[in-house]
């Protein structure tokens, strides 16, 4: 059996892209953010640290926070915000949205549920920030093995 499990993840409806689910206040701000940072702009160093502290590492300790910045000061493609998302080609997958309760990134959980929502997912929550996988790694590692049995059991 298939199964899509997605953790925290921004899934527009159908034939949007990405930054349609925000605000137009906010998709401005996210656009002007993803200029200054594919510029380079060293000013922008201290800034794009502090925002990753707040958004992407609000529940580390500070070790694991210094790996994020380590290595994480690199913008996403703007084309990911900004393509068409379609899923009319897509086969019929069920799926499980793993709802991140204290992320503080451009998806908070109540974005989150209509995120969920989009694709008919069956929603568990986790309580951690948006980047579950390093800050709860084995929280997030004993929910997914709790989908992994529940599908197997479905198969039998």
């Amino acid at each position: 059996m298939v199964h899509i499990v997605f953790v925290g993840a921004n899934i527009p409806p159908e034939g949007n892209s990405a930054i349609s689910i925000f605000r137009p206040s906010e998709r401005f701000g996210i656009g002007v953010w993803l200029r200054l940072m594919a510029w380079k702009i060293s000013f922008m160093d201290k800034a794009v640290e502090e925002d990753m502290r707040k958004t992407l590492c609000n529940d580390m300790d500070e070790a694991t926070v210094q790996q994020v910045l380590a290595g994480g000061k690199h913008p996403e493609p703007p084309a990911i915000f900004y393509e068409l998302v379609s899923r009319l080609q897509m086969p019929s997958i069920s799926c499980t949205y793993i709802k991140l309760l204290q992320d503080q990134s451009i998806l908070p959980p109540s974005k989150q549920d209509e995120m969920a929502a989009n694709i008919g997912a069956k929603v568990l929550t986790l309580n951690t920030g948006h980047t579950a996988m390093l800050s709860r790694p084995h929280e997030l590692a004993k929910l997914l093995n709790g989908i992994v049995s529940e599908i197997t059991v479905q198969q039998e």
